[in-house]
């Protein structure tokens, strides 16, 4: 009799204990979830940033390479478009005081110097109008260096959203 008194008390035990070990695995399994899903945040968040980034420079390309071509304009259109795009979503992606926002809508804007110029350049020239090219083309490079800077500026604001391995969610 007391070998089926140790079992049905082994069994009571066991029935007692089976819960706990299910709540502690369920516990176990619940924290991984959430360290895997912060970290899928910060990986999206890491790419969306890294877009933004990535446009920015595709962007700067675009206008050095640019000779108002219809070919390059329809290029630029949609790298314009993409930008633009890119601008208004680092609104949401970073926080105000990086500064990065405004720093792209500043570009957005100096790009036209760039474009504008490269458009009429030509008109001007048949024209005769030697001085308004003249200065024009030194505008023109002069918004090409502005943009050069201001992308290693851009790197510079966006380096701590950029840094993987201390990125926060």
């Amino acid at each position: 009799m007391s070998c089926l008194s140790q079992q049905k008390d082994a069994a009571d035990i066991l029935i007692a204990i089976t819960p706990i070990v299910i709540s502690v695995f369920l516990l176990l399994l619940t924290r991984r979830q959430a360290k895997i899903n912060e970290e899928k945040l910060r990986l999206d968040l890491y790419n969306r940033r890294f877009e933004i980034y990535s446009r920015a420079l595709d962007y700067f390309q675009a206008l050095v390479l640019y000779d108002a071509s219809p070919e390059l304009q329809t290029d630029l259109m949609i790298l314009r478009k993409t930008f633009i795009k890119s601008c208004e979503e680092s609104q949401f992606l970073f926080e105000k005081k990086s500064g990065i926002y405004e720093l792209l809508k500043e570009m957005h804007t100096k790009s036209f110097e760039r474009t504008g110029f490269k458009e009429i350049s030509q008109q001007l020239a048949k024209t005769g109008a030697v001085d308004e090219v003249t200065n024009g083309f030194t505008k023109s490079e002069e918004t090409l260096q502005w943009f050069s800077d201001a992308t290693s500026k851009l790197r510079d604001k966006m380096a701590p959203y950029l840094n993987f391995h201390k990125l926060a969610a």
